[in-house]
């Protein structure tokens, strides 16, 4: 066959133990559980399901997406479709150049075809305004960024906006291209790393491809993005190294890179770790070279050596108090009461489903084939990329809450993904298994589109975050004041002012910072109504008579409104304040003498 690059062969220790009935049925089961769990999703209120109720923000066009879902749900579809799927697996694993640059070029495509247009996830906002702002601010705001993360997010970006004549959000959008780019190689690699041919390989490349870590790749600026590609990397290059032998100094370099860029690159470590154990019994029960793994072990244990006092600094000074011991988490009777209270474990099963579609096949299928799952060197290195990613949840308390810091579990979504592409190509690459190839595949697939569709669509996209804050459930006070803040500045944005002067609300009957009642008095004066902008700067000033910028938006504010009493009163207070103030002193000579 022309371009065959020849049969895909396995080392005994790596053969595959042919996959039971009950590892068939189990997967069976998961998916259909996850189609259903989708189809309810679309009718339950407030944001009990937020992890997977996109398809009910999105037009109506979009149900043909859980459309295709069901129908690949029903076996006698799925076997018609399984030449297709077939076909594409050989051809990634014959033709691996063409079908790389393919699906590289593709992911390319995706991303800046649908671009992240709501600006929810994580620090979004304020790390694209970082890079608008002048150099050395990134450092400044963001202490806890590791040195390839402001390289990359920092200097890259202004560099391209410099370039190019691109605006700070046009360059991070072409900094996650070259994201996806990457992760459309590895997803046509993982094939041949997990060992899969036909309908398998095509189902486990889509499965590694489509997941949370995607989602980051669509403009957003921080290197969680990169994280998430570099835990697919260590993957697959350990389950490489782990049953073949090969590929140590890509793994040890993709080691060294998500310790670069970010701190819980150290929860890759245990997997190289495996990795390189098993590699190297294997390599040397062969009497093969050890070079490649001596080296990439180098690499990596080099790049420790030299962040370790980095790493040890923000993890002991910056963490405790801001993601995982923050001072409400200790008042609620510290971080293991807080880790399960509440809504928590609601949210947990929603944000693994939202960061990995197929999270639901691991513990079915392997609880049906244990005694094989066990046996595979594949295996022990991917849970022990799974368990510490996942084992950090519970106990991850950021400020935004879990449902706007999703971002921070991407590579726990790409470590489920690619253990979630093994089982599902363990099992189909039995006869009585092949068909759900295709069903995993398009609900991996469509599911993702329904979040990236929604992501690029604002106004459907904060339809969704708005119905989260309302609720059903409740939840807690201070991750419903950042979620109705960040609404009230975002509708505002967008020119719908009713909304956000509505989000505002909220948020001020949460916490009434002076930063959200100045900024629901700055919304009611473009809703044109100046006299509850007035009432709003008093309420603020009234609880915080300091805060100088308020006397000088209300001076300005009555000025207009043609009270010339209450201007001067507030360009007073204003340099009682702050003696040499300019702008007071102007509003007072434009007023003149006092009567």
């Amino acid at each position: 066959m022309p371009g065959r690059r020849g049969p895909i062969t396995h080392p005994p220790a790596a053969v595959k133990t042919a996959p039971t009935s009950a590892g068939a049925t189990a997967l069976g089961i998961a998916l259909a559980v996850l189609v259903a769990a989708r189809v309810v999703a679309t009718v339950l209120p407030g944001g009990w399901a937020w992890g997977l109720n996109a398809l009910r923000f999105l037009p109506p066009a979009a149900w043909l997406l859980l459309v295709v879902a069901v129908a690949a749900s029903v076996p006698a579809n799925a076997r018609r479709a399984l030449p297709l799927w077939r076909a594409g697996g050989r051809w990634l694993t014959e033709r691996p150049v063409p079908a790389s640059l393919a699906w590289s070029l593709g992911a390319v495509a995706l991303v800046l075809v649908l671009p992240d247009r709501v600006h929810f996830a994580g620090d979004f906002l304020l790390r694209e305004h970082a890079v608008d702002a002048a150099p050395g601010t990134p450092a400044t705001l963001f202490p806890q960024a590791m040195p390839l993360d402001l390289l990359l997010h920092d200097r890259l970006a202004r560099a391209i906006m410099r370039l190019a004549g691109l605006d700070a959000n046009a360059a991070g959008r072409a900094i996650g291209a070259l994201e996806a780019a990457c992760l459309g190689l590895l997803a046509a690699r993982a094939p041949r790393a997990l060992g899969a041919t036909g309908a398998a390989a095509f189902a486990a490349a889509h499965i590694v491809f489509w997941g949370g870590a995607l989602g980051l790749m669509t403009g957003y600026n921080k290197s969680l993005s990169d994280l998430g590609l570099l835990t697919t990397a260590v993957g697959l290059f350990g389950v490489d190294v782990a049953n073949r032998g090969r590929g140590g100094v890509a793994l040890g370099a993709s080691l060294a890179l998500g310790l670069a860029v970010h701190r819980a690159g150290l929860l890759l470590v245990p997997a190289a770790g495996i990795a390189f154990a098993l590699g190297l019994s294997r390599t040397a029960a062969r009497g093969a070279s050890l070079r490649g793994m001596r080296w990439g072990a180098a690499i990596a244990l080099a790049t420790l050596g030299v962040l370790a006092p980095r790493l040890v600094a923000v993890i002991t000074r910056f963490d405790p108090r801001t993601n995982f011991a923050p001072a409400e988490v200790m008042g609620a009777g510290g971080p293991l009461a807080a880790a399960l209270a509440g809504t928590r474990p609601l949210d947990l099963v929603n944000l693994l489903v939202f960061v990995a579609p197929l999270v639901l096949v691991i513990p079915f299928v392997t609880a049906a084939r244990w005694r094989d799952v066990s046996r595979s060197p594949a295996a022990w290195v991917l849970a022990s990329l799974v368990v510490p990613l996942v084992g950090f949840l519970p106990f991850f308390h950021p400020s935004f809450g879990l449902f706007r810091n999703w971002d921070d579990a991407a590579a726990t979504g790409a470590a489920l993904g690619l253990a979630a592409a093994w089982i599902v190509s363990e099992v189909a690459m039995d006869p009585r298994g092949a068909r759900l190839a295709v069903t995993a595949t398009l609900v991996a697939v469509t599911a993702m589109i329904q979040e990236l569709w929604l992501a690029a669509a604002p106004d459907r996209g904060l339809r969704q975050i708005d119905a989260f804050a309302a609720g059903p459930p409740a939840h807690a006070a201070a991750e419903l004041g950042w979620t109705w803040d960040f609404l009230g500045f975002r509708y505002t944005d967008l020119d719908r002012w009713d909304a956000g002067a509505n989000a505002f609300e909220h948020a001020a009957a949460i916490a009434p910072s002076p930063r959200t009642l100045r900024a629901w008095a700055a919304v009611e004066i473009l809703r044109s109504r100046p006299e509850h902008a007035r009432a709003l700067y008093h309420r603020l000033l009234e609880r915080k008579p300091d805060e100088a910028v308020a006397w000088l938006e209300l001076a300005t504010l009555s000025m207009r409104m043609g009270d010339a009493a209450e201007a001067r009163r507030a360009a007073t207070a204003l340099l009682n304040l702050d003696p040499g103030n300019a702008d007071a002193r102007l509003i007072l000579e434009d007023l003149g003498p006092a009567p």
